[in-house]
């Protein structure tokens, strides 16, 4: 009797694996199909051209306000905020980010709905859906960056004003 139990939990257990070996497969097929790791590395790109510069105007201003004149001083502290900046902008990776999006993509979904949205994705009109998808994001990255260029601009300065504050209570 052990035995059986143990050939049919074994049995389970391999039918579970390859259901869920089939579902992963399904859904990196969907995630080629979207095009996604490719928009989330337009996300990542964009954001390693966006960082350097709201960091960079933050930097400077910290520098004026420092009253630090000596040009080998702040030379070598932009070395390090410019390390500072590079590492912010490697902290994940498209492939990364894809591979997270798989743990959590379709838990909802029943093995013949991923082969309904696969079969949509690789449709012409899923096809037209992810070039416009694809399109619009280029578009809605370039205006949102705008945007968050001037809101941050904001925020950056009433922080620092926050700090000048504070500095100058002690």
């Amino acid at each position: 009797m052990k035995h059986l139990f143990f050939a049919v939990a074994l049995l389970l257990s391999f039918n579970a694996s390859a259901n869920e070996s089939s579902r992963k497969l399904k859904i990196e097929q969907i995630i080629e199909a979207t095009g996604l790791h490719k928009m989330f590395q337009q996300q990542l790109d964009q954001s390693k051209i966006d960082a350097p510069i709201q960091g960079q105007k933050m930097f400077d201003q910290i520098l004026a306000d420092s009253g630090l004149t000596d040009t080998k001083k702040r030379a070598e502290l932009e070395v390090i905020f410019k390390k500072f900046v590079e590492q912010l902008g490697s902290t994940f990776t498209a492939k990364e980010l894809t591979e997270t999006w798989i743990l959590f993509y379709g838990k909802t979904l029943s093995e013949p709905e991923l082969d309904a949205v696969l079969a949509f994705y690789l449709s012409p009109i899923g096809q037209k859906d992810v070039a416009a998808s694809q399109n619009a994001l280029t578009e809605f990255s370039k205006i949102m960056s705008t945007e968050s260029a001037k809101r941050s601009n904001d925020i950056i300065s009433n922080f620092l004003n926050e700090l000048r504050l504070a500095m100058r209570k002690q």
